[in-house]
């Protein structure tokens, strides 16, 4: 039973399709990337995926359960957790509250919890900053914990919306453009941070990547779409071989 499948999914904007009636599997553990040209449909995939957009066509099942329509917090809680290409941050907010307050929105409590001392917040506390400081902790990043997210650096703040993925203890996490802008030695730690949790906690990832050079050392297999479509699936060296995905990425005669 695949983790993750989707089954002819489609997703239209008016007469344009985006997402064209894709079919895709992830199974437990597996670390896939998804790649294509500027515009092929994988932003908009991932966020038929983790609910932000309803497709508007096909079946989207996460531990053999029909998502299609649930919104992004219920999948949260199932285990389904994502990235974004812009990392998603309160400014203001130091590192560490930011990540507080992701867990008390997707745990017990809604995001206006994080702005009152209500009882229930106040005995939750201890509990959510031990695990803040234990993901920051993961991912490097606790000598940052006090810094306001506003001044952290681009690459900085990518990776605490990386870290914010790992809140809910997720099953598999969706990586949109995880190491567009950021600095080549952070990106190697991220890179390591990615294959520990894959390799050691059993988490599956996608990646939407640009870098070539990463996702084909990071994956085990990729996915590639196309204006909307699924045109070739298999190992990075398949890939890298593969006649219809050469074309697509440096046109006919190369």
């Amino acid at each position: 039973m695949p983790l993750l499948e989707t089954k002819e999914v489609t997703k239209k904007f008016f007469e344009f399709v985006a997402v064209d009636h894709v079919d895709l599997k992830v199974d437990k553990g597996e670390l896939v990337g998804l790649i294509g040209p500027n515009g092929a449909g994988k932003t908009t995939l991932f966020n038929c995926i983790s609910g932000f957009y309803k497709p508007d066509g096909g079946k989207i099942t996460f531990k053999n359960d029909d998502i299609t329509a649930l919104p992004p917090h219920m999948l949260a809680k199932r285990g389904l957790a994502r990235t974004f290409q812009l990392a998603q941050y309160y400014p203001t907010f130091t590192v560490l509250e930011t990540l507080m307050t992701g867990l008390r929105f997707r745990g017990k409590e809604r995001l206006l919890a994080a702005f009152f001392k209500r009882p229930i917040v106040m005995e939750e506390e201890i509990e959510f900053r031990e695990r803040a400081l234990e993901i920051l902790k993961l991912v490097e990043m606790e000598k940052w914990q006090d810094y306001r997210t506003l001044d952290l650096s681009g690459g900085q703040r990518k990776i605490v919306d990386f870290s914010m993925s790992l809140i809910l203890e997720p099953d598999l996490i969706l990586l949109d453009e995880p190491t567009a802008g950021v600095d080549p030695i952070l990106i190697d730690k991220l890179l390591d941070k990615i294959r520990i949790l894959n390799k050691e906690q059993g988490v599956a990832f996608i990646v939407v990547e640009h870098n070539m050079k990463v996702i084909m050392n990071l994956c085990e297999r990729i996915i590639v779409l196309n204006s909307g479509q699924k045109i070739a699936e298999g190992t990075p060296k398949e890939i890298q071989n593969n006649n219809e995905v050469i074309e697509v990425y440096f046109g006919k005669g190369r």
